[in-house]
């Protein structure tokens, strides 16, 4: 056959004919049976051929080869290259139930696209999302019952490793539950699904909802930057000047207030009655007081009628002093703190009130005498 080293075709020497001239019968034969055996013999790449006589050798030959070059056919790639534009955002999935890939909306456990939980305890639930309703069974979060229906997200690790989360339908609530080391789940836990509060807040729990909430500013928590801190103390705006018979520090002390705080700085009466601090809720009480003071030098005083401050008291004399009244058991509150004179005599006082609701005003008393010199302060948390 008359192909070079390129395969490229050439007839055989002696075959082309001369006009007028008679055809050798075995140069035309030889011709003849060189076409043939070319048009018998595999057809080399350059010609449009495979160069080969199989067609493994063919797709060998064409870089070709199944697993190596070119992925065979498989049902899965079928069932991706049958996807068809889904008309929207979607996720693709794989539905155990059909055998087949699917896609799968954003309401996927809620509208049904998910295959149904019979037992959402079962042991072997593989890793998917599923859906459960009014027939399924097992053990759900406390509030939440089958019949509410709703999306599990399962994911598997190993047979008796696993993790399971709960969304019920049309709520905001997150649960979570894990397989350690059997076929017994933990409890439910609740996981805190929570948007932008628009500001700086803390996550904490509203046990009067039951769930995580956002709490601002307020009720002993400040924010600033980045920062939290328990501050705990909310004072008045501004001091108080001591004057007239009795010096009202506050009355907007809230309910919640565990802790209140008395200073007075440069006090003068102008008599000798003992001053008193008194508190109350929505009126200041005058009876009920278990209040004492001890002078350090010797000497004591106790009042039913208020937290006597220090005894005796002239009216030459100037005053500093400090004291915090505590709540310890619902409406009892104690009262601790010390009374100083300008000439470096000191006075303790204790003492007990209840005080039905809470402290929400604080007084300083004059006991008849009345206030010439002085401020008052007052501060809570």
């Amino acid at each position: 056959m008359a192909r070079d080293g390129s395969q490229i075709y050439s007839p055989p020497a002696g075959t082309l004919a001369t006009p007028g001239t008679t055809i050798e019968s075995a140069k035309y034969n030889a011709f003849v049976n060189d076409i043939a055996a070319d048009q018998n013999t595999a057809r080399p790449i350059v010609a449009g051929g495979t160069g080969a006589t199989t067609a493994g050798a063919a797709r060998t030959n064409l870089g070709l080869v199944i697993g190596t070059n070119v992925q065979a056919q498989d049902p899965f790639l079928q069932d991706i290259a049958d996807l068809t534009d889904p008309g929207g955002t979607r996720m693709l999935g794989w539905n155990d139930t059909t055998n087949d890939l699917v896609w799968y909306d954003n309401g996927i456990g809620v509208t049904g696209d998910a295959p149904l939980l019979a037992n959402i305890d079962a042991t072997g639930i593989a890793t998917g999302f599923y859906r459960w309703d009014a027939a399924s069974t097992g053990t759900f979060p406390a509030g939440v019952t089958a019949a509410g229906t709703g999306l599990i997200v399962m994911h598997r690790q190993t047979a008796s490793q696993g993790l399971m989360m709960m969304r019920p339908s049309g709520s905001g609530r997150v649960y979570i539950r894990f397989l350690f080391t059997g076929p017994t789940w933990t409890g439910w836990r609740e996981t805190p699904v929570m948007s932008d509060p628009g500001g700086q807040r803390v996550l904490g729990w509203d046990d009067a909802t039951n769930e995580f909430a956002w709490f601002g500013a307020g009720s002993g928590i400040s924010l600033a930057s980045n920062a939290v801190a328990a501050t705990g103390t909310y004072s008045t705006a501004t001091a108080v000047a001591m004057s007239g018979t009795s010096v009202t520090l506050s009355t907007s002390i809230p309910s919640t207030a565990n802790v209140v705080r008395v200073g007075l700085r440069g006090m003068s009466t102008n008599g000798s009655a003992i001053t008193l601090l008194r508190v109350g809720a929505g009126s200041v009480l005058s009876t009920g007081y278990d209040g004492a003071t001890d002078r350090a030098s010797g000497g004591t005083t106790t009042d039913t009628t208020g937290f006597p401050l220090a005894s005796p008291i002239a009216s030459a004399n100037t005053w500093v002093g400090e004291y915090t009244l505590c709540r310890q058991d619902n409406d009892w509150w104690f009262c601790n703190g010390t009374t100083r004179r300008q000439d470096g005599v000191t006075w303790a006082v204790t003492g007990t009130i209840n005080v039905p609701g809470g402290i929400n005003r604080v007084v300083v008393n004059g006991n008849g005498d009345s206030f010439d010199a002085g401020t008052a302060y007052v501060s809570w948390e």
